[in-house]
């Protein structure tokens, strides 16, 4: 997104989409803010159980008001999370056939996406629908391992809490024996931090 004109001047395609999949709580959410905060870009989030429901069609209305609030605002990162929850494989039955073409649709319909980059996240990458993955819509692919000792360390060190801990009543040292506990993963390093 910082160097869209580069992309430009070669007449290279920008990604548009990039698909975090890693384990459960290794920071995926996390990682997207990242890159948002790092583009200085507005950030939307799509949470896949919630975009579904309500009357015949709303569930597709509410994807596009998300799509048309980021072009609106670009820079802009649309932050899918759980998106397996909603693009399932169409051939397996259970995605939803319409909220999945709309998705296609807003990816790489008539609609530009200029300054705006479509994130997602899921557990379970084998079980997209396989147009995603197609060239122009979540061509890269970042697996996010767990956080070892010394990246918790380092993320609990650089994440911005909302609240300064006090280190009086926590002390780093005592902090990061916590964190180097076997089940501190990375989401509960940065919700130490916050």
């Amino acid at each position: 997104m910082e160097n869209a004109e580069k992309y430009k001047e070669y007449g290279i395609p920008a990604t548009k989409g990039i698909l975090f999949f890693g384990p459960p709580g290794c920071g995926k959410s996390f990682f997207a803010k990242v890159v948002a905060d790092e583009c200085n870009a507005n950030f939307f989030t799509v949470n896949g159980p919630e975009l579904l429901g309500g009357g015949i069609g709303q569930s597709e209305a509410n994807l596009r008001q998300k799509f048309r609030d980021a072009r609106e605002t670009n820079p802009a990162i649309i932050f899918f999370d759980e998106i397996d929850a909603i693009a399932e494989d169409r051939s397996s039955g259970s995605g939803s056939v319409r909220l999945i073409s709309q998705l296609l649709i807003e990816m790489d319909g008539m609609e530009s996406l200029d300054g705006v980059m479509v994130i997602a996240a899921t557990n379970r990458p084998e079980k997209l629908d396989s147009a995603l993955m197609r060239a122009g819509r979540f061509d890269t692919k970042i697996y996010i391992p767990m956080p070892d000792e010394l990246s918790r360390k380092e993320l609990f060190a650089s994440s911005p809490g909302k609240i300064p801990y006090n280190l009086d009543l926590f002390p780093t040292r005592l902090i990061l024996r916590l964190l180097d506990l076997p089940f501190a993963k990375g989401c509960n390093t940065t919700y130490c931090c916050s």
